[in-house]
């Protein structure tokens, strides 16, 4: 399950649109996904490039 939600957490790299990536952040789907996960450092490091991701795109 919880290599299910990685691969969720990267499928924020094959979104192309603004608004898609827009409502991505506003109704906190990282986030959500992110808190499903136990705990870990790769884990921190791998939804904290997700989101600099998704802020850079979501303007």
């Amino acid at each position: 399950m919880h290599d299910f939600k990685l691969l969720q957490i990267g499928w924020i790299y094959d979104v192309n649109f603004p608004r898609t990536f827009q409502v991505v952040r506003e109704k906190r789907y990282l986030e959500k996904i992110r808190d499903a996960l136990p705990r870990s450092r790769r884990i921190s490091e791998a939804y904290k490039l997700a989101r600099v991701h998704l802020e850079r795109n979501a303007a």
